[in-house]
């Protein structure tokens, strides 16, 4: 997952300087909510997972992370697809 991020934000600032349209812009807001969840929630819930061990609450939290990543991404591939076909 390390290479990935990079890559998602080197690829998305390319796609800022080329002047996406709304479909690149959809993209690139889902791809922020999947890296902001994961800045903000994902990371910091796995680390504490693997120093206390789990409880409900941390897993419930890191469920709700990945629904968001989920969701981010879903846009971000939505967007793609639809920034290829116009």
């Amino acid at each position: 997952m390390a290479a990935l991020y990079p890559a998602l934000v080197l690829s998305g600032a390319w796609l800022v300087v080329d002047g996406p349209g709304a479909a690149g812009w959809t993209a690139l807001v889902g791809v922020a909510v999947a890296i902001g969840a994961t800045a903000v929630s994902a990371a910091p819930t796995h680390g504490r997972l693997g120093r206390e061990g789990p409880t409900p609450a941390l897993v419930r939290r890191l469920l709700l992370a990945d629904r968001v990543r989920l969701a981010g991404a879903v846009v971000a591939a939505v967007g793609a697809v639809a920034a290829l076909v116009a």
